[in-house]
């Protein structure tokens, strides 16, 4: 996978994981905390994931989460307030 496919594809992710967290990703980039940089590293994390696949089949086969699953490198973030 090239570089910029494995980026659109980590992307899609966390932001298929916000979606089914029910979190509203460009409302927390309003805020400090989840700025432009804080987003991007959230990207670049998932993005060394080794998990892509098993996050792929959970988020086909769970239109809607409870929290982010253990391995996701992303869950302190995406927890709801």
């Amino acid at each position: 996978m090239t570089y910029f496919n494995k980026m659109s594809e980590s992307t899609g992710l966390v932001s298929g994981m916000a979606e089914r967290l029910g979190i509203d990703i460009e409302d927390r980039m309003k805020t400090p905390e989840l700025a432009g940089r804080t987003y991007l590293n959230m990207v670049m994390r998932c993005a060394n994931c080794s998990e892509h696949s098993a996050c792929t089949k959970l988020q086909d086969e769970n239109p809607l989460l409870d929290a982010a699953p253990d391995y996701c490198m992303n869950g302190d973030v995406l927890k709801r307030d």
